[in-house]
């Protein structure tokens, strides 16, 4: 313990020196993070003090970590992180920095000597394993200090560059037993000194505590640190948390809980619940290792612990069944051993989907537990709403078209990011954090700066949804691009950089940065307004339009953010602005008043959007098409052009109410990105005077009336009848002179039967007169009779003649009949005259 402690002002003062040092390889920046390559970059401080392993050690108090756990939990951790120095692109770095002998002496912390224990990849895990042994790693330093540690593990993470990222993992993982010995100097300089070092690095610190005795002898000073961190946040002296979490292991139980933790916490990887197994036994025991997310790798570790420290237990033996229709795909089998336990991690490549089987030989009291690191990507796509989500007319708009990179400044619209596997599988971890930075040339100066929040980052993780046709998950936020702040670019288009970055935890696990941003080209905000804004088309002297009537109205197009709309000039090969314009209007007046009706606009036909709500236009819509004007033309300066004309021709059907006219707008588009993306020409709001029809007078539908009537007496008159021979007659004979026929010629038909009857009948008398029936024609030869009441008829023998269903009797020509009427009794017969 140093005779007198400095002062936190002091220490704000004399630290100047060891932070220079430790920011002499790249200068210290402020912590708004460059987003870029990725690489991990991992410093693990090792207590290697005589309070970790107590009497054996020569320490006269209770071991706190007398299974050397500290040093198993570091193998483990290097294990899970798989650090590779060899990549040719963005290489790991790991190393183990042990406590100092150095004494705190003086008002600074002394300066660390040791020399790290560098991992030199998974090819060299045995060198690695080698240099944490009892024999080069011994616990013999007398003093604990952290600030030391610290110091020389920020000199040692590589320099800072201009494709560093938050990507770029800097972490320092402190593992002790939470006792230091000169507590208030070392919590006040890594208060005031090492969280802003660490910020200005882009280095997180996380702290392990181990023994029994841990959370009475660290917590309070590390909560005091964490607090620290906290309040700095919030003042703003850097953005994010530099001492996120520590972490107290009392008994070799809650180690897996603490590495579960460290992990997902610290280095993004996925740990979901049902993951962790522990007294696992003999027993076969299933591990879902896909969980829906599809990772690229699983990590399956298996921890045993001797809690009596008897003998140093071998690691358990793993034997892993894939699930059906599955496969196994080792890539690591790896042991670590330590006198207080051991582990065993099996590393599974591209795990199927399912349940695979997992038995341990020999097992007993395991733990086991599942990690799966994390690798996603980002693309910055149109804004979708989610399904069910609807669309509004007020709704605020992407701010890209599809498939464009092309925005408007000043124009609140939506930005949508879409997450997924980086390996093209299914699912993404369920909790994301998603922060992206819009960025625009810095006036007077190289490079971009911040623009939409003060703090440089939007936020858009709290709205998000699964959009499961993109394979991935869209988060999506209101933002703002600004316009040029380049002296004199207020009216020209620039190009904005758009970073972003996602973690999980405190781990970022997919980016586009600094190096690698989306591109987008903002182009000046644009507005055309319509003077007046509304109109009415009506007959200059009656009012209201007749049938096939035409009138025209007049409004001009004038500009509302300055004269801007050169930015929109030859889109189209030429030097004039190309525009497109139609008409809205609902159906019912399309299918009434205007039913039929035909516009023109500048003279030429303009028709009704396409939209199958909606009728076609007639005719054909040729504003739909395009048209070239000029800025003159389109736009009115100085007082000056810019006029347009509006006309319509009634179809013959209209009818209307001119009290509730019909109404429609006139929608232009300027056909030229982003312009014909977002509604920078405000519709022309117009209403058409319809006439009520006039009236029908009764007179003019007499001739009709009459041609309706007459055409049914018509078609009697004119249809097809049969008719009977002209020299057709018959002939009556007396009972008593049955052979003496008296000839008689029928008689004409009544009109009326003519008229109405299809067979004209003609009426058959006796000799005085009196009515024996009517004759009709039926068929060629045949004839068909129909007596008078109280008449009867039989053939010459006296038998009895079968009527027709209509009743009628069927007669040959010059074959006799017998025919009684009363008490005489007549021969007939059909002859001809």
């Amino acid at each position: 313990m140093p005779e007198r402690l400095l002062s936190r002002n002091a220490l704000r003062t004399r630290g100047a020196l060891i932070c220079a040092l430790l920011l002499a390889a790249g200068a210290a920046r402020p912590a708004a993070l460059d987003l870029g390559s990725t690489g991990d970059h991992v410093r693990v401080i090792l207590d290697t003090s005589k309070s970790m392993c107590g009497a054996a050690c020569g320490w006269q108090d209770p071991p706190n970590d007398p299974g050397r756990l500290a040093v198993l939990s570091t193998l483990l951790l290097h294990d899970l992180l798989k650090p590779d120095p060899n990549k040719a692109e963005n290489p790991d770095s790991f190393a183990v920095i042990p406590f100092d002998h150095a004494k705190w002496t003086a008002e600074l912390p002394p300066p660390a000597t040791v020399t790290p224990r560098r991992a030199k990849g998974m090819a060299a895990r045995a060198q690695f394993i080698t240099a944490l042994s009892p024999a080069q790693l011994p616990l013999d330093v007398m003093n604990t200090y952290y600030s030391p540690g610290i110091i020389q593990a920020l000199a040692d993470l590589p320099p800072l560059s201009g494709t560093d990222s938050a990507a770029m993992t800097r972490t320092i993982v402190l593992i002790t037993d939470g006792l230091s010995v000169n507590p208030q100097a070392d919590q006040a300089y890594i208060e005031t000194q090492l969280l802003p070092a660490l910020a200005a690095k882009q280095t997180r610190l996380y702290a392990i505590l181990f023994g029994p005795d841990a959370t009475s002898r660290g917590e309070a000073f590390f909560a005091d640190i964490k607090a620290a961190d906290a309040a700095n946040v919030r003042a703003g002296r850097y953005a994010q948390h530099v001492f996120p979490d520590f972490f107290i292991v009392r008994t070799g139980e809650e180690l897996p809980a603490t590495m579960i933790r460290l992990f997902s916490q610290g280095f993004g990887y996925l740990h979901l619940p049902d993951d962790r197994k522990d007294r696992v036994g003999t027993g076969a025991l299933g591990l879902d290792l896909h969980r829906g997310v599809g990772p690229t790798e699983a990590a399956i570790v298996a921890l045993r612990l001797d809690p009596g420290r008897r003998s140093t237990p071998a690691a358990p033996k793993l034997t892993l069944s894939p699930p059906a229709g599955g496969s196994v795909n080792l890539q690591h089998l790896l042991e670590g051993r330590e006198p207080g336990g051991s582990f065993s991690l099996r590393w599974e490549l591209k795990p199927s989907p399912g349940d695979y089987s997992l038995r341990i030989d020999q097992g007993s009291d395991e733990s086991v537990f599942v990690l799966r690191p994390t690798n996603l990507t980002v693309a910055l796509r149109e804004h979708q709403e989610p399904p069910g989500g609807g669309t509004r007319q007020d709704a605020v708009p992407s701010c890209f078209a599809p498939g464009s990179l092309v925005t408007m400044a000043d124009r609140p619209c939506r930005l949508d990011f879409l997450v997924a596997s980086a390996a093209g599988t299914a699912g993404i971890p369920p909790k994301l954090t998603l922060r992206y930075w819009i960025k625009q040339p810095r006036p007077g100066a190289a490079g971009y700066w911040n623009i939409n929040d003060a703090d440089g980052a939007g936020i858009a993780d709290t709205h998000n949804w699964e959009d499961l046709a993109a394979g991935g998950r869209r988060y999506y936020s209101q933002t703002q691009f600004t316009k040029n702040q380049l002296p004199d670019g207020a009216d020209t288009p620039y190009q904005a950089h758009v970073t972003v970055k996602v973690d999980l935890e405190n781990r970022t696990v997919a980016v586009r940065g600094a190096d690698d941003p989306f591109v987008a080209l903002v182009y000046p905000r644009l507005g055309l307004s319509p003077q007046p804004p509304a109109v009415k088309i009506m007959n200059p002297t009656s009012g209201a339009l007749g049938r096939r009537q035409e009138a025209c109205t007049a409004f001009t197009l004038t500009e509302d953010f300055g004269t801007r709309l050169e930015s929109a000039q030859g889109s189209q090969g030429g030097a004039g602005i190309n525009v497109r314009a139609f008409l809205i209007a609902d159906r019912q007046a399309l299918a009434g008043p205007l039913r039929d009706a035909r516009f023109r606009l500048d003279g030429e036909s303009i028709g009704f959007q396409s939209d199958p709500s909606q009728p076609a236009s007639q005719p054909g819509p040729e504003w739909s098409k395009g048209k070239q004007r000029r800025l003159d033309e389109l736009v009115q300066r100085n007082g000056t052009g810019g006029r347009h004309e509006l006309c319509v021709t009634l179809g013959p059907y209209a009818d209307g109410d001119p009290l509730t006219p019909p109404a429609l707008r006139v929608k232009f588009i300027l056909d030229h990105p982003p312009y014909d993306h977002f509604d920078v020409v405000k519709s022309l709001q117009a209403e058409v005077l319809v006439a009520r029809a006039p009236g029908l007078r009764w007179w003019s539908l007499l001739p009709l009336v009459l041609l309706l009537l007459g055409l049914p007496l018509a078609l009697l008159l004119l249809r097809a009848r049969a008719a009977l021979p002209r020299d057709l007659g018959y002939g009556v004979a007396g009972s008593a002179q049955p052979h003496r026929f008296t000839a008689r010629a029928l008689p004409p038909a009544s009109p009326l039967r003519r008229l109405f009857s299809r067979r004209a009948e003609r009426q058959v008398v006796d000799n005085q007169g009196a009515l024996l029936g009517w004759v009709r024609p039926q068929g060629e030869t045949l004839y068909a009779l129909r007596l008078a009441r109280g008449v009867t008829l039989c053939d010459r023998d006296g038998g009895e003649i079968e009527p027709t269903a209509a009743g009628l009797l069927l007669l040959e020509v010059h074959k006799p009949y017998r025919l009684s009427s009363g008490e005489d009794h007549l021969w007939l017969r059909m002859q001809f005259l």
